[in-house]
């Protein structure tokens, strides 16, 4: 049973990175796709058909750069140079019974940004290398 109780504020969503909670984010998104097969027969009078295929997706983190702070950019920058895979979780993780979703994987893309007058931000997309999974559904 999940330990949030009605509409799951958007702040409990957090990103950690093998057990490591990634600091400071602004924004994380999990993307979810499932390749569409077409089965369709001769015989099937025009209608297509169809059936699920393999499963993809990627989780994506924005966040403003703390290099004092490992669990923040020094987490993120040494695994995509290192092109380090991981373990990965998405969810509500200060709640345990909450829904979350894990996979293994590795960071794709990262982007580091310095704007004038504002904070450095970081933006890292990250990709699986097998099977995703959803827990305390």
């Amino acid at each position: 049973m999940a330990k949030t109780i009605g509409k799951l504020p958007g702040n409990l969503i957090m990103v950690s990175a093998d057990g490591d909670q990634i600091a400071c984010t602004t924004n994380a998104t999990f993307n979810g796709t499932i390749e569409r097969i077409e089965t369709t027969c001769k015989d099937d009078d025009g209608a297509k058909t169809y059936e699920p295929g393999s499963m993809d997706g990627t989780i994506e983190v924005q966040g403003i750069a703390i290099v004092n702070t490992v669990t923040n950019f020094a987490l993120i920058a040494e695994k995509f140079f290192a092109k380090e895979e991981g373990t990965w979780q998405y969810g509500s993780l200060d709640n345990t019974d909450d829904p979350y979703i894990q996979f293994d994987g590795f960071i794709s893309d990262l982007t580091w940004e310095g704007p004038l007058n504002n904070p450095s931000t970081w933006s890292i997309t990250v990709v699986p290398t097998g099977r995703i999974y959803l827990f305390n559904t």
